[in-house]
């Protein structure tokens, strides 16, 4: 869906992007550079300065001060076309007038909305990859809040954008909410933050890019909070009972016992489990490591190490010969000279054996989420030195004693 909606804000860009002004370079360290310019042209001669556009913070107003006798002219409402506008007009009287160079002058850009978010989408598939090149679910976020809630608002220049127009934006995302079943249900209050987060995500790219002026999005960004009643709130995910976890690993099939137990005893995430492989296990010393390639945090650099105890090492003992995966989906019959492929097994197929021995075992449907949050719970309920050490040193979704 991303990337349908890049290419569908594609097919006006080159009208409004070849129209528009070049961008200033992000220059972070401005404070070095401006260093080293001020020892190099100690003995240079000075260049005429051309008189910048700045902001009357009381009265709202743009202005430029001639620096031949000090006059401040008011050039209309601060960040809008027409003070742009005038203010090119007044510049290139001046740099008639006085022969300064009209290239040292730094205006920003008047671009449209659609244009900034062309960028931003377009930074974001370069940075919000994962190692195998796909694209992460921040991304997908991105063109979400796009695609949705700020395509009325493409047509319009970045400069006219006010404080209202985000608060109308953020008062649809409450009052739309979401179709699920045929039905118009509202969004949960972590979706919604999520994607007010990614509105001033947007906001603070176009500052960095030189198109929106700091002072406007100081008033951009001051938006109000989302309250707890505004959205649905989650489901708070119930641990397995030990009753009713026994039996759903007696109602399972052999390979998806593994996968459970397994699963259990680690308490990894449901993608990480079922992408398990024989080199990514340290067997040379006791207990094993597990150090997953694939894992939530991967596109970040973070790196993942699993102990492997005795239990798990009885489980994973017999499939440590096997090439590939541990618990292979299936096999694809290729021409002769070619190795078979190995697919992993499917979250969603793991998710229907589940409810499939559930409603064998005559217990409640539960999902492969609450396995993880069940060992979690498990953790917690130890001895409060054990629990105070693990959260002190990890992240208890990290260390996890199998």
């Amino acid at each position: 869906a991303g990337n349908d909606f890049s290419c569908f804000l594609y097919v006006v860009r080159d009208q409004e992007v070849a129209g528009s002004n070049p961008v200033a370079p992000n220059t972070r360290n401005k404070g070095f550079l401006r260093k080293i310019a001020s020892t190099e042209n100690r003995t240079m001669v000075q260049k005429k300065r051309v008189p910048q556009k700045r902001v009357h913070r009381g009265k709202g107003l743009d202005y430029v001060r001639d620096p031949r006798d000090g006059k401040v002219h008011y050039l209309g409402p601060a960040g809008t076309v027409e003070s742009h506008e005038r203010y090119q007009q007044w510049l290139a009287r001046y740099v008639q007038e006085t022969g300064a160079a009209a290239s040292a002058a730094k205006t920003r850009p008047v671009q449209t909305v659609r244009a900034l978010m062309i960028r931003w989408l377009e930074q974001g598939q370069r940075d919000y990859r994962r190692p195998d090149g796909t694209l992460t679910d921040t991304y997908t976020c991105c063109a979400t809040v796009a695609e949705k809630y700020l395509l009325h608002l493409a047509d319009k220049y970045v400069s006219d954008l006010t404080r209202a127009d985000l608060v109308a934006v953020q008062r649809e995302m409450i009052d739309r909410g979401t179709m699920r079943g045929g039905k118009r249900q509202p969004l949960a209050v972590k979706t919604l933050r999520e994607y007010m987060r990614t509105v001033k995500h947007l906001v603070k790219f176009g500052v960095n890019e030189g198109v929106i002026d700091p002072y406007q999005s100081a008033h951009l960004l001051n938006l109000p909070p989302i309250r707890a009643n505004e959205g649905k709130r989650s489901k708070r995910v119930r641990a397995i009972p030990i009753r009713d976890l026994f039996k759903l690993y007696r109602a399972l099939n052999p390979p998806w016992q593994d996968i459970l137990a397994f699963h259990v005893l680690t308490g990894q995430r449901v993608e990480t489990v079922l992408r398990a492989t024989a080199k990514e296990f340290d067997t040379s010393a006791v207990p094993w490591k597990f150090v997953p390639t694939m894992h939530k945090t991967t596109w970040r650099g973070h790196d993942l190490t699993v102990l492997v105890g005795p239990r798990a090492r009885k489980i994973l003992q017999p499939l440590m010969e096997t090439e590939g995966y541990f618990w292979p989906a299936r096999k694809m019959n290729v021409k002769k000279g070619r190795q078979a492929r190995h697919f992993p097994r499917s979250s969603s197929a793991y998710k229907n054996a589940l409810e499939r021995a559930c409603d064998r075992a005559g217990i409640q449907k539960y999902t492969p989420q609450q396995i993880r949050h069940t060992t979690a719970t498990w953790l917690v309920g130890r001895s409060e030195e054990h629990t105070s050490e693990l959260q002190s040193q990890f992240r208890i979704s990290y260390a996890v004693f199998c």
